[in-house]
């Protein structure tokens, strides 16, 4: 998922909705509440609560603007004393509304560039900048709080400077996208380059007193990395980054790297934990074949970093995103058979692995297909212990990958076997983020990926569902008693599904059969559509044109023409939940000159009629 869509679920998450829609009232800071004197006015601009002087000098439309950091913990106060100077310098600035609204905006994936911004002062002009940069240094100098990755620090913080727009203007790139603006000297609009590293337009002026610290700041940044050389980056957070790196004496190492008060998690804890975290965890369980061995925790300049050692190998998602047959046309049987052997040995080791730390006392945490590698030789590792912890340990997921974790599961060893069988389900079938938002659809992508690949075995299917049942959510879809257990999401004409009269009692025996299944074997086949029924006429629908496969979509459609009337005497509930209909609840009855079932099916139980 796209980082920058993570603001737009936390109203809702449902539906995209801005953030200052998101219910925060019970954290608003005080003074949000609170009434203000005279010669002030108050607006609101998305989260951000902006208080300006009546009158006085107007504000230029760009310049050097004061950005000030704070933690959850310390943002309230910041602001107070933030408003005590800004009111007696008659200076505009804004803040941000709440304690929840801060934590999400210096979460583990909010924007690089703009995370850690509680408050933004904006001085008229250089003599304005220089004093509320004194003023503020001499009531919160040293205070604790993210680095602002876009601007220049003031002395040890928690104040910093960018020169940027004041009013919100906006130009058009080559590609038709409209990015925020900056007018230069000669009044074009050029981009407001907002990017994680401090930088300023070339045509802007720096203030003397700024220049210099400029330059005191140039001079220092030569912090080593302990002998490290970092050859490349390979990932970015707002926690910080992950490298490629060599080690002096020349073997290629990770580097993961954890920035203070940043990249908090749903608990309040930031990267620096997390890292110490996982240095713990990797000094307990290194030793084993698929876990990276630890080399040594170290500090370089305010960051501190994890060495350990390099896996080479790909990613399962991105051994899916090359070698899953579905995305290609018409791909054969031998090719879904191939990828289905090699699948379920990938899965199957890292259940294995999965298994070995369990009995060590470790859990994972944070499970899903990117933290799964595969080496040369086709063994997987496991990477990112960061949220690792004692495998009976109650608490509930602070972080974790959508479509592979369930917020509700209190259990670490309990949420650890969901996320296996979510990987399990997703190398097949990639959908899983639908599960926590619609559980009943389990059984539906189920149902699609036995179809989708026949050769997938009955034993893989049912361990898999025993842990996906482990969800408070998805479990409800599992019937425990009754001929039948195949969960369904609702009734779906295209997708057959299957009748279980005797058999062992798995969630899903009957998915893990074939759709080729004779009748005498006790199992039916629901059939969904007049075209599909053997040997059989339907007059009222002679008109209609057959349907048609549709390859590209991998369903059919449905035919024109009029439906046949609901047959009633239907008194159980298994249209509901088993789709045995076209697309409703009820049964179609056929023309009274095709009255009987097909020859060798039973008629659905619960149905009075034939």
């Amino acid at each position: 998922m796209d980082p920058n869509y993570g603001p737009y679920i936390v109203a809702d998450s449902n539906w995209y909705e801005p953030l200052e829609r998101c219910d925060d009232t019970a954290s608003r800071f005080s003074l949000t509440k609170r009434a203000f004197p005279a010669g002030w006015k108050r607006d609101q601009q998305g989260v951000w609560e902006v208080l300006a002087p009546v009158g006085g000098k107007n504000l230029p439309r760009q310049g050097w603007k004061i950005h000030i950091t704070a933690t959850p913990d310390t943002a309230e106060e910041t602001i107070e004393q933030t408003w005590a100077v800004c009111q007696r310098l008659n200076l505009p600035w804004k803040f941000l509304r709440s304690r929840r609204i801060t934590t999400v905006l210096n979460s583990k994936y909010a924007n690089r560039a703009a995370s850690g911004k509680v408050v933004t002062v904006y001085p008229r002009d250089a003599e304005e900048l220089h004093t509320a940069l004194t003023e503020l240094d001499a009531v919160l100098g040293g205070r604790p709080g993210p680095y602002i990755l876009s601007d220049h620090r003031w002395n040890k913080g928690p104040a910093s400077v960018r020169y940027g727009a004041f009013a919100l203007m906006w130009c058009e790139l080559p590609d038709g996208s409209r990015v925020p603006a900056l007018h230069d000297p000669q009044g074009n609009a050029v981009p407001d380059r907002r990017r994680p590293a401090f930088t300023v337009p070339e045509w802007a002026e720096t203030p003397g007193f700024l220049a210099t610290s400029l330059a005191a700041a140039a001079e220092g940044t030569d912090a080593t990395l302990n002998g490290y050389t970092v050859l490349k980056a390979l990932h970015f957070s707002n926690g910080g980054g992950v490298y490629l790196a060599k080690a002096p004496e020349g073997t290629q190492v990770v580097l993961k790297e954890a920035r203070p008060h940043a990249g908090l998690d749903a608990a309040g804890a930031d990267a620096v934990a997390r890292l110490r975290n996982e240095w713990s965890a990797l000094k307990t369980v290194g030793h084993l074949p698929f876990v990276p061995s630890p080399i040594e925790y170290f500090t370089a300049w305010e960051h501190h970093y994890l060495a350990m050692e390099h896996i080479q190998g790909q990613s399962l998602s991105t051994w899916m995103g090359r070698d899953y047959p579905l995305t290609r046309h018409a791909p054969d049987e031998r090719a879904r058979a191939e990828y289905t052997a090699q699948a379920v040995d990938y899965l199957g080791q890292a259940e294995a692995a999965i298994e070995t730390l369990h009995k060590a006392g470790t859990a994972f945490g944070d499970l899903h297909p990117h933290n799964i590698l595969i080496r040369d030789d086709d063994t997987i590792a496991l990477v990112d212990f960061e949220i690792a912890t004692s495998v009976d340990t109650a608490r509930t997921a602070v972080l974790g990958a959508p479509g592979f974790v369930d917020l509700s599961l209190t259990n670490a060893r309990d949420s650890d076997l969901y996320s296996l069988g979510c990987c399990q389900l997703s190398v097949f079938m990639p959908l899983t983020g639908l599960v926590q938002r619609t559980p009943a659809v389990i059984g539906h992508l189920i149902e699609l990926t036995t179809t989708a690949f026949p050769t997938l075995p009955a034993a893989y299917v049912e361990r898999m569902a025993e842990r996906l049942a482990l969800s408070p959510r998805v479990r409800p879809t599992f019937p425990d008693t009754g001929p039948t257990r195949c969960p369904r999401s609702r009734p779906r004409a295209s997708t057959p599904c299957y009748e279980v009269s005797a058999g062992p009692p798995t969630p899903l025996a009957s998915t893990a059969s074939s759709p080729a299944t004779s009748p005498g074997t006790g199992k039916a086949r629901h059939w969904d559509s007049p075209t599909e029924l053997p040997g059989s006429s339907w007059p009222n629908w002679a008109q209609a044109p057959p349907r048609t496969p549709n390859t590209s979509r991998g369903w059919r459609t449905r035919p024109a023409g009029p439906r046949p009337a609901p047959r009633s005497g239907c008194t159980t509930g298994w249209p509901a939940r088993h789709g045995c209909c076209t697309d409703s609840t009820t049964h179609w009855a056929r023309s009274s000159s095709t009255a009987s079932s097909p020859a060798g099916f039973p008629p659905l139980p619960g149905c009075s009629t034939a």
